[in-house]
Order: structure tokens, then C-alpha cells, then sequence
């Protein structure tokens, strides 16, 4: 993989676009803090990289960029029946932003090689914000959240999700390589995950690693059973060994928070955290319910919740389908995942069909996992949760296209759908 160097295919202007969206991955996984370097990395992004277009003459429309581009018209016009337009013009700058990143995004990947170089700057970046936070965590006082705020200059419950999602990438280049570097890559990462105590950023490669293996046709060997016996007594043995010396491996909040989660889904007790989702998702359920066509504006659940509840503080819903629903109505939940379950329903078909193909079994897992976690997070304007969806994408056309050259003509239906 050509990254920064020189090469009679890769000019000056090349090396400039892969430097400018990597400085870009940096600032948005916290590598590089502040926002100063985002906008003006972005910048440069988009400049280097028109500059290309206009010399191959041609634009790149992706599917993803397309489904999101009539999805952004829809959300940007919601300002015009929104309960309050200033909370929905507060949105849009984002979503437009993120509307023009995707289209130069599907620009910049116009070959596998370019594609597998988003990857790597993601995975890259990840490691380096793992060591980052691995090294410095005790340099700061405060709760583990502070501490990562300061750190990254990001939301601790961000910087474990894209973490964990970058283990899962981390396992989709192993197998495609068959490099073990990309399997020590997760260490650090994970690592660094239980840093920041979110508990849903634990879950995410669990639940990964989970489907993998339960949609592989193929058991286990018997040596990959024996190697997890061996590697679980390892760990066990050295926890044993750790705590006899009196030293605690995990922070008392986060033992705390992973038995409030215990406890809350066991039906012992109501964890805080939970109990808010619950009180967001039943409030959202009521606007769509008074609101059920077009909802009340993108970003005016956060209005409707300080205004019309007795919380009376503006968040948004933790939940990309609670706030799609409550604040574009089935219109807007519609356009925004038409591409999601069209995209999933291809990969659950190519998957049930060949399930000894590993590397379309991890990007199908991928999807999964990421529509899980919806449930949790509003994600919708995310910049790097729209590169873990692009991935997908690009994959599976990219796997479709191999199988096409191996199988012929009876993929080249499902290569011009998507």
C-alpha cells in the first residue's frame, strides 16, 4: 500500500490528498485535538481531491452518497415545518458537511487500494489514540470520562465506540491478509476501550466476534478451541496473580456501572443511565406518535424534551431510530434506512448462500453490530460512523465483483443494484 510515498502512479497531488484525510482521521478519533485541524485537514481534503476529479473528468456517485444526499434535502427542509427552527439550522451545518465528506469520500476510493487506505488511516489512527490514552490516563485526575476528554478532546463513550469498531476492521484485515499484526493491533485497542469505561464500546467486538462465529458454517477446529481454553487460563491465572498482589485491574466505576447493567437488564434495579434511554425512547415514541408524517424537525427531540417535559434540559434521544422517527417522521426514518436494509439484505443473502466466505461474514457481522448499537446512539451526522457503513459498502460491491470474474454473468445483476 502506498501511503505517503512517490511513485510514477502516485503524484504530488496524491500524496496531499492521503495526508490531508489522514490528518482529518486523526482530528475526528482524537489523535490530534481541537477542531481547528478537522476543518482545515477537510479543507485541503476537498481542494486536492477536486482538483483529481476535474482531471479525470468524471464524478463518482456512490450509492451511499446518493441515498444521503436525498435524505440531507428531506432533513434541511424540515426547517420549514420545525417546531423550532433554530435548533434544526443548529443540524444542518453537519449533515451538509457530512453530505459533501461522502461524496468525497466515494471520489477518493476509485480503486481497492485507495479504499484499503481509509481503512488503514482509520486502524492506524486508533492505535495511536489507544497508546495515547494507555500513557497519559494517569497524568490526569478526575472521573475516567474527564480524563478522556482531556486526553482526546472527544466524549469518552465516542472514543470507545470507534475503538471498538476498528478491533472488528482489525479482524476484517487479518483474514483478508493473513498478517497476525492485525490481531495485536486489537490489544491495545481493547485495552484501551476498558479506559474509557463505556460499556457499550465493551460489548461492540463481543457481539462481533459472537456472529462471526455463528454464522460460519464451519465449527471451530479443535486446536482454535484449545488456543481460547489456553488463552482464557492465561488471563484468569494472571488475574488471580494481580489480585493477590493487591492491585485492581478495572476502576471501581466501572465495576460499578457493569453491575448497574446487570442488574437494570436482570430487572434488580434501575440503573440512571438506563432509565434516561427508556425515559428518551418513550418520550420519542409519543412525538411520533402526535407527528407521525414528517415529525417535528431534525434535531427538535432536544427541544421538545427541555420544553415539554419535566427533564427540561436539551439532549438529544440516544437513539438514532427514536430520533429519526420523533423528528422526521416515517418520511425521514424511511430515507435515511432504505440504504441500511437494502445494504443488509444483500449481505444476509450472499451470507446464507456461501457461509465459508469468512470476509463477507465479518462485513455482514459489521452491519449488524452497527445497527445494533443504534439503539444507543444518534448517529446520523457521525462522520466516522458513515465510514464504517461506506466500508461495508465498498466491500461487499468489491466481493460481488471478484465473484462476478469467478462465477460469471449471475453476479452481475447484484453488482448493478447497489
Amino acid at each position: 500500500m502506498s501511503v505517503f510515498k512517490w511513485t510514477k502512479e502516485n503524484s504530488w497531488i496524491d500524496i496531499f490528498i492521503n495526508l490531508s484525510l489522514f490528518l482529518f482521521l486523526s482530528s475526528k478519533t482524537g489523535v490530534i485535538k481541537g477542531s481547528a485541524m478537522e476543518y482545515l485537514s477537510l479543507a485541503a481534503f476537498g481542494l486536492f481531491l477536486a482538483s483529481k476529479i476535474l482531471k479525470r473528468g468524471r464524478m463518482i456517485l456512490t450509492g451511499q452518497s446518493v441515498y444521503y444526499m436525498i435524505f440531507s434535502i428531506y432533513a434541511v427542509s424540515s426547517c420549514l415545518w420545525a417546531m423550532n427552527k433554530s435548533f434544526s439550522l443548529e443540524q444542518i451545518p453537519s449533515i451538509l458537511a457530512l453530505m459533501i465528506f461522502l461524496i468525497l469520500l466515494g471520489n477518493y476510493a476509485d480503486s481497492y487500494e485507495q479504499f484499503l487506505n481509509v481503512i488503514h488511516y482509520t486502524i492506524i489512527n486508533n492505535i495511536i489514540v489507544s497508546f495515547k490514552i494507555l500513557f497519559l490516563y494517569y497524568f490526569y485526575t478526575g472521573s475516567p470520562a474527564s480524563r478522556i476528554n482531556e486526553i482526546t478532546g472527544i466524549y469518552f463513550n465516542t472514543v470507545g465506540q470507534v475503538l471498538a469498531f476498528s478491533i472488528l476492521f482489525s479482524i476484517y484485515l487479518y483474514k483478508l491478509k493473513n498478517q497476525k499484526i492485525y490481531l495485536l493491533f486489537c490489544i491495545p485497542q481493547f485495552l484501551a476501550i476498558l479506559f474509557t469505561e463505556s460499556r457499550k464500546s465493551i460489548i461492540i467486538p463481543v457481539l462481533g466476534i459472537i456472529f462471526i462465529y455463528l454464522l460460519e458454517k464451519r465449527v471451530m477446529k479443535r486446536k482454535t478451541i484449545y488456543k481460547f481454553l489456553v488463552f482464557v487460563t492465561v488471563l484468569l491465572l494472571l488475574w488471580i496473580a494481580v489480585k493477590s498482589a493487591g492491585v485492581e485491574i478495572f476502576s471501581e466505576s466501572l465495576k460499578r456501572r457493569m453491575e448497574a447493567l446487570i442488574k437494570s437488564v436482570t430487572g434488580q434495579e434501575n440503573d440512571w443511565s438506563i432509565y434516561l434511554r427508556r425515559f428518551f425512547i418513550n418520550t420519542g415514541l409519543n412525538i411520533f406518535k402526535e407527528h407521525p408524517i414528517y415529525g417535528i424537525g431534525v434535531n427538535n427531540f432536544a427541544y421538545y424534551v427541555k420544553n415539554f417535559t419535566d427533564y427540561t434540559v436539551a439532549r438529544y434521544s440516544h437513539n438514532n431510530y427514536i430520533e429519526m422517527l420523533s423528528c422526521l417522521g416515517i418520511i425521514g426514518f424511511a430515507l435515511y434506512y432504505w440504504f441500511y436494509s437494502s445494504l443488509m439484505i444483500k449481505l444476509i443473502k450472499n451470507v446464507i448462500h456461501n457461509r465459508t466466505d469468512s470476509l463477507f461474514i465479518i462485513i455482514c457481522s459489521i452491519m449488524a453490530v452497527l445497527m445494533i448499537m443504534e439503539w444507543g446512539v444518534v448517529s446520523y451526522t457521525g462522520c466516522i460512523y458513515h465510514i464504517y457503513i461506506f466500508f461495508v459498502y465498498y466491500t461487499e460491491r468489491h466481493r460481488l465483483e471478484i465473484k462476478q470474474k469467478e462465477g460469471g454473468e449471475s453476479y452481475a445483476e447484484e453488482i448493478s443494484k447497489i
